[in-house]
């Protein structure tokens, strides 16, 4: 059909080389599925109506106007219903049904069948006997008697009757739009789905190595029945739509399983939804899988096997704290008799140990089920996250009596999480007596191994930097883009880490009034190290750039 469509309109003179190379080469690199024809429209490069004109006849078939098309479009509805069509399939696939005769069809299309059409019409023909005779019309005159219908009323924003809504939410194209998202998802290395409504239908946006990407505008499926189908999915009240709500589903997605978490918030235009995908099967068995280096790794597993005391895990949302976490109890899992940890949410399940779920709901939040914990004789206590002061002053009060303490907690840097939990209202002489280590953690972009560039030459203050981070030979390069990477520079994630252990001479230091900065510069000092050295070994190691470390971490744009 594209090679058809690309002869037609180039014979007819309106479609040049130039704008055909153009086309194609976003057909074959941005994932997409839509017909050449299409693009050809969505790019302006070939005018609608001139291609639809010059398209009816080349095959030879009549050209409807849009005042034909809307004086029997009532009669296209009836008939899609009665062949167990609905309408918005019917305007998802671009095409009408007008009855012709008995077993006769006249069959409107208004843009290039796609192979579910094809098959469709073929079985008309072949099972039913139907006889189909074909018109055109064009795109912009189809979507347009649909808008004015009283089917299209209920498109974006309008509110749609349940019962219709759940209908639309179980129909084909909506299942196929959803399924189709989430497998280009996954085909491209997204964490996370953003489905957001638009003043003309709706978008869908990826988050993939961190940075969000467009991959595709919806305007012909009711974006409330792609909000209604993941409500169905992630089992949430469909007639709610004034509420946040969460959920969660399993899935199976190009022969992986996901659990998804789903996130649902009204906005001004309608419902945002986002899908975070956790990949079941993506353990890392060690903590070198994880990017650390082996001096930091050797360090943590020292922290985890203390006996009692705190060790924490900070960063930004993203930054990987629960897989480091999860890595390093799956690693205490081997020797320890009691892990329990509470969470929220359980995003892996672990042989072997007790995984607790908030659940605020009936009362069980962190603070409730870690008194519980503290009850059943831990050997090591999970937090998942700790949120308020009564949360850290029990998890504090527990690495004291016996327990090593694991959690979280949202800080930039290490030090800040002495300031945070001073402000949460743990005494000072509590922390120092329980702090054992703290490690700050962010994910920046790794370099595509199939087009890094050597960078020449290396700028006085980054090789400084990489001196300081006893980098002797560096390799510093940058992003350049190939396929492989779809022309980004980047392939995939690496953490870097910032790891402070809380000694005697350092415990001392805390106290009340002392910042995050007084901490660092001590620490530091007393290592003769830098802050965040990790990252520049990478960085003169070759695997991400000076400009991810930059942008990823507390550093100042270099002169």
């Amino acid at each position: 059909m594209d090679e058809w469509v690309q002869r037609c309109l180039q014979q007819h003179g309106l479609l040049s080389a130039s704008a055909l190379q153009s086309v194609l080469h976003i057909q074959q690199t941005s994932a997409q599925t839509s017909s050449l024809l299409s693009l050809l429209l969505r790019t302006g490069a070939v005018a609608e109506q001139g291609a639809f004109v010059a398209l009816a006849q080349s095959a030879g078939l009549p050209l409807i106007n849009r005042e034909v098309f809307r004086e029997s479009f009532a009669e296209s509805v009836q008939a899609a219903q009665a062949m167990g069509l609905s309408p918005t399939w019917c305007k998802d696939q671009r095409l009408a049904f007008l009855p012709n005769g008995e077993s006769h069809w006249r069959v409107l299309l208004a843009g290039a069948p796609s192979p579910v059409a094809r098959e469709l019409l073929a079985q008309l023909r072949m099972r039913h006997g139907s006889v189909l005779e074909f018109a055109l019309v064009a795109t912009s005159d189809f979507l347009a008697c649909h808008e004015q219908s009283a089917q299209a009323e209920t498109q974006f924003g309008g509110s749609l009757d349940l019962q219709h809504l759940k209908e639309l939410a179980e129909e084909g194209p909506v299942i196929e739009l959803v399924n189709s998202v989430l497998s280009r998802a996954v085909s491209l290395r997204a964490s996370d789905v953003h489905l957001e409504p638009a003043e003309k239908g709706f978008d869908v946006r990826l988050r993939v190595d961190g940075s969000m990407v467009e991959l595709e505008h919806y305007t012909s499926i009711p974006y409330e029945a792609v909000v209604c189908r993941v409500k169905i999915l992630s089992v949430m009240d469909i007639a709610e739509r004034r509420l946040p709500q969460d959920g969660r589903l399993d899935a199976r997605v190009n022969g992986i399983n996901f659990d998804v978490r789903v996130s649902v918030i009204p906005t001004a235009r309608g419902e945002s939804v986002v899908l975070r995908l956790l990949r079941q099967e993506r353990m890392p068995q060690s903590l070198l899988d994880l990017g650390m280096s082996d001096a930091d790794a050797h360090l943590l597993e020292r922290w985890l096997r203390l006996p009692n005391g705190l060790v924490l895990v900070t960063g930004p949302t993203g930054s990987g704290k629960s897989t480091t976490l999860y890595t390093t109890i799956d690693l205490l899992g081997r020797r320890t008799d009691k892990i329990v940890t509470v969470e929220d949410p359980v995003e892996y399940k672990l042989n072997g140990i007790s995984q607790i779920q908030v659940n605020a709901e009936i009362g069980l939040d962190f603070a409730q089920a870690l008194r519980s914990i503290l009850r059943h004789d831990p050997d090591v206590i999970l937090v998942g996250e700790i949120r308020d002061g009564t949360t850290a002053q029990i998890a504090t009060q527990a690495a004291l009596t016996g327990h090593l303490v694991l959690s979280t907690l949202h800080t930039n840097t290490a030090a800040g999480a002495v300031t945070r939990l001073l402000d949460m209202g743990v005494d000072s002489f509590l922390l120092a007596d329980s702090l054992k280590g703290v490690m700050a953690q962010r994910l920046v972009r790794r370099l595509c191994p199939s087009c890094a560039a050597p960078q020449t030459p290396i700028p006085d203050a980054v090789s400084q930097r990489l001196h300081r981070a006893g980098v002797t030979q560096p390799k510093v390069m940058q992003a350049a883009g190939c396929p492989r990477c779809n022309q980004t520079g980047f392939l995939g994630r690496i953490g870097i880490y910032d790891l402070i252990a809380f000694d005697n001479a350092l415990a001392a230091q805390i106290k009340p009034g002392i910042t995050a900065r007084d901490i660092e510069q001590a620490f530091h000092a007393s290592q003769q190290s830098m802050a965040w050295a990790d990252g520049w070994r990478k960085v003169g190691a070759g695997l991400t750039t000076v400009e991810e470390i930059i942008g990823n971490t507390t550093e100042v744009a270099l002169a």
